[in-house]
Parts: structure tokens; C-alpha cells; sequence
């Protein structure tokens, strides 16, 4: 288990998301070992471990790969959906940009709950339905009931509900959050990330591979701007 690492940095940014430089950052604990009969999401990102939010927009030919690494309790994670959510889901939706996410959950330790964990595999388990970006905004906008206790299993399906999972698609959400199948890929994307040269804690996010420091993005304009140099 790795020792918990709190940073400070500060930077002149755009409205709120300046802040998501600075904060807390923390490493993340092994977790229970996950049921048997794992299974690897169908709905990754070509070459990467990101889970593909956009995979049945056209894709523009050079679209450039961007990668966000967030936790569903980082508040600074929240910070950049309101700032930049809707640019990534305009772009992608567009075929502009392969938008993929790395869904962490290392905050439960410190929230001593296990919210993360369940948002993310409710994640993967909606991109199976085609609707991991609705699913993930609505989580992101949804405060929970017990802030200490995090998302409620009944929270979690209302999201998925809202996001356009129903009929046979909720009955086989329920079942992929039921028996856990892609519990071993959310604990593998909780500690790999921290292997990446210059990582550091949530939100992160990767052009073509390489970590752009927030603060040259920190804005629709910024973020519109790289991407725009971005070569794949």
C-alpha cells in the first residue's frame, strides 16, 4: 500500500479549474481481491485501457486521442467537467476528438466508503448499453443524498435510468453491476495510472499520449487550441 502524498501547486488559470493544479493528491491501496469470472470491457479505446466514450461517432481522420483520468469524488474532477465536460462531449460526439476515460477510485480510501469503485464499475457497465458519457455526466452532476456515504446502489441505477438505460439494457446493467465482472478492470485502472511518468493524481488528462499540464487547457479556448496542434 502507498503512502498517502499531499501537493500543493498554484497557477493562473481560468475560472475554477485554475484550482485543479493545486489540491490534494493521493496514491491509491490494493483493494479486495474481485470475484471470479472477470471479464475485459469490449468498449475500450483502440490501444489504450480507457474506456471509449464516443465509439459510434464518425471519427475524423488525425482525430487526436484524449485520455481523462478522474475519480467520481475529486473535486477538482468536478472543477473540469463543468469547465471543459461539455467541449470533450461536444468533440467527441463529433468525431472531432477519440475521447476514452480512466475511471479511478482511490478516493474511497480516503472517504472511507466505496462510492468510486461503484460509479466506475456502473460506468463500464453502461458504455456495454452505449451510454458511458451520459452515465458519466449524470454521476458528476448528481450530489449524493449522504455526501459521507457517497452514491447509493439505487442512486447509481436512477443515473443510469436518466441516462437512457432501460428495458433489457437496465436489466443487464443490473446484472453486470451484480456480479461484479469488471471489478479486476477498475482496480487495475486505479493503480496502473500511477505508473505514467509525471502522473499525479486526478484530473489528468493525455493528448496523443502525453500529460498536458491543466493550466494549458484550462479553458474551452485553451483546450480547443491544443488539441488543434495535436498530431496523432
Amino acid at each position: 500500500m502507498k503512502s498517502n502524498r499531499f501537493a500543493v501547486a498554484t497557477v493562473v488559470a481560468v475560472l475554477a479549474i485554475a484550482a485543479m493544479v493545486g489540491g490534494a493528491i493521493w496514491s491509491s491501496r490494493g483493494e479486495d481481491a474481485p470475484p471470479t469470472a472477470q471479464q475485459t470491457p469490449s468498449t475500450l479505446l483502440n490501444g489504450t485501457q480507457a474506456v471509449w466514450a464516443n465509439p459510434s461517432a464518425p471519427i475524423a481522420a488525425q482525430a487526436p486521442l484524449v485520455e481523462v483520468f478522474e475519480d467520481f469524488q475529486c473535486g477538482h474532477c468536478h472543477d473540469l467537467e463543468k469547465v471543459l465536460g461539455s467541449t470533450l462531449r461536444d468533440l467527441a460526439a463529433q468525431g472531432s476528438i477519440r475521447l476514452g476515460y480512466h475511471m479511478m477510485t482511490f478516493l474511497d480510501e480516503q472517504a472511507r466508503n466505496t462510492a468510486s469503485r461503484r460509479a466506475a464499475i456502473g460506468a463500464v457497465c453502461a458504455a456495454d448499453a452505449g451510454t458511458l458519457q451520459a452515465f458519466h455526466d449524470g454521476v458528476f452532476a448528481t450530489a449524493a443524498a449522504d455526501a459521507g456515504q457517497g452514491w447509493t446502489d439505487a442512486e447509481l441505477r436512477s443515473i443510469a435510468q436518466q441516462a437512457g438505460v432501460s428495458g433489457a439494457q437496465l436489466t443487464a446493467w443490473d446484472a453486470c453491476v451484480a456480479d461484479q465482472r469488471y471489478a479486476a478492470y477498475v482496480s487495475a485502472r486505479t493503480t496502473e495510472p500511477w505508473k505514467i511518468k509525471g502522473f499525479e493524481g486526478t484530473p489528468t488528462i493525455m493528448i496523443n499520449g502525453a500529460i498536458v499540464p491543466i493550466a494549458e487547457i484550462a479553458s474551452p479556448e485553451l483546450l480547443t487550441a491544443a488539441l488543434a496542434k495535436a498530431n496523432p
